[in-house]
């Protein structure tokens, strides 16, 4: 009788601990699912603000605007009512090459270089 107690007993026991790592199994999961919602939440957040500062942007300087908005700097924009045009920035060759004078060294430059 002793026996088949303390056996009841020990598997008792060893029920509640798998009870246990389980609650606290279920209790982590839930956890880190309301820690990736909030980041989820946090990322969209920034995600929709950076087309309302690039809109608020584009009033004052449309070719800023538009290169943070394409990721590109080989572009310029302009203002026509509501919309943003954007159109290709000319290739600007240098117009003269000149000469710098550094303690006695004489430095060939061109505007392109500097």
């Amino acid at each position: 009788m002793r026996k088949i107690w303390s056996r009841l007993v020990r598997e008792g026991i060893r029920q509640r601990q798998r009870n246990a790592e389980r609650y606290e199994a279920r209790h982590r999961f839930e956890r880190e699912k309301r820690a990736t919602q909030e980041i989820r939440h946090r990322i969209c957040e920034q995600h929709n603000r950076i087309p309302w500062l690039i809109g608020a942007l584009s009033k004052t300087d449309p070719t800023t605007a538009a290169r943070l908005l394409l990721k590109r700097v080989d572009i310029a924009a302009e203002n026509i009512g509501d919309l943003l045009k954007m159109f290709p920035c000319k290739k600007a060759g240098s117009l003269r090459s000149f000469e710098l004078q550094s303690s006695g060294q004489v430095l060939s430059r061109s505007p392109n270089t500097m």
